[in-house]
């Protein structure tokens, strides 16, 4: 385990997996939030960027999105005083020239899109002392694989002046990336062959990229764009201690797991160590959603079918009806009710189940 030398942040670490925030949880995380005094988009990423420069070289910072991650490889390039050095794709189109023109055309469309082009991009821009990331597999015995980061420390050049080589510093030691070359299809049997170096810049990557890397110091961000169960656990586990940590934004609603793996959980509990609690299973965002609108619906069911008493709602709406202030109901248009009925009709008794909403 990457923290082992930690035993707090192994416990917090144990219940996050799990969906779980206890109180001294929230204060912990809490305490490792930067204060931002910036109010607009772009000062926050300025001042997080100024503050990147100040912690050491191998900082990373972890983020749910693709375009966060952009903002930041931009910005921190920006703020280097080195010169920009541009690396232009070669572009080498097979195929029925006839249709040449349409194959330009295309390839001017991927230029956003690396994932139709093979993984390379038309132009990538670095400077020397930059931090980039592999995107492909080079040399597995010398550790030059996917994923692999390392930091910029000279550009080699041909006779003409463009950039042959670049010599990039890993963990161990220095190795010399050349271009590669890949094909790929931009119309019914029309290829590109494209050369261009397999890298791009990495100050910040997404979380799913990080899966698996080990990190001495990191900024994360688990606020309210993290998008999937157990994104913020992944971000919180691949740093190695709670000194490393540094938290932009987090929101305790971020941090959840999936049900299925909390059933799993718990069956195995059950089996083999009876001895140990069964996790609560937290309502999934479709059972909140379902539960907001149950409020308004229920009362609806109430006047017209006049059986306030003749079922019971389920646990978790229960649950949810204690903990939450009850919203004053607006008047039940035969759409809204329509619509209610179908997102709440798994919670319906049997009976209720086969009466259409237009017959309640």
């Amino acid at each position: 385990m990457r923290q082992k030398d930690d035993k707090m942040f192994v416990e917090l670490l144990s219940r996050i997996r799990l969906g779980i925030v206890t109180n001294k949880d929230f204060k912990i995380l809490s305490e490792k939030k930067i204060i931002f005094k910036g109010e607009s988009r772009s000062d926050k990423l300025e001042e997080l960027c100024h503050y990147m420069q100040q912690l050491p070289k191998e900082t990373i910072c972890l983020l749910p999105t693709k375009a966060q991650t952009e903002d930041i490889n931009r910005k921190m390039l920006e703020l280097s005083p080195e010169t920009v050095v541009k690396l232009i794709a070669k572009d080498d189109i097979e195929g029925d020239k006839y249709l040449k023109n349409r194959a330009l055309k295309k390839l001017k469309a991927y230029e956003e899109d690396n994932s139709r082009t093979a993984g390379l991009d038309k132009k990538i821009e670095v400077k020397k002392g930059a931090k980039i990331m592999l995107r492909r597999n080079i040399d597995v015995t010398l550790g030059l694989v996917n994923g692999a980061i390392g930091t910029i420390i000279n550009f080699v050049k041909d006779a003409s002046g463009q950039v042959a080589a670049i010599d990039v510093q890993f963990t161990s030691e220095m190795r010399r990336i050349e271009p590669v070359i890949s094909k790929f299809e931009v119309l019914s049997k029309i290829y590109v062959s494209r050369k261009q170096f397999p890298i791009y810049l990495a100050y910040g990557i997404t979380i799913h990229k990080s899966q698996g890397f080990s990190l001495t110091s990191c900024l994360i961000d688990i606020g309210n764009r993290t998008f999937t169960h157990g994104q913020s656990y992944v971000a919180l586990s691949r740093v190695t201690s709670l000194k490393g940590l540094h938290i932009i934004n987090f929101d305790p609603n971020s941090i959840s797991a999936h049900n299925q793996s909390i059933q799993e959980y718990n069956r195995l509990r059950i089996k083999y160590r009876p001895d140990l609690n069964v996790i609560t299973v937290p309502a999934s965002k479709k059972t909140r959603r379902r539960i907001k609108f149950g409020t308004l619906f229920f009362s609806s069911l109430s006047q017209k079918c006049k059986i306030k008493k003749t079922y019971s709602l389920p646990s978790c709406i229960q649950n949810y009806h204690l903990a939450t202030q009850t919203p004053k109901m607006c008047p039940a248009t035969p759409m809204l009710f329509a619509n209610a009925y179908s997102v709440l009709i798994p919670y319906f008794p049997a009976y209720i189940r086969k009466v259409p909403p237009d017959k309640l």
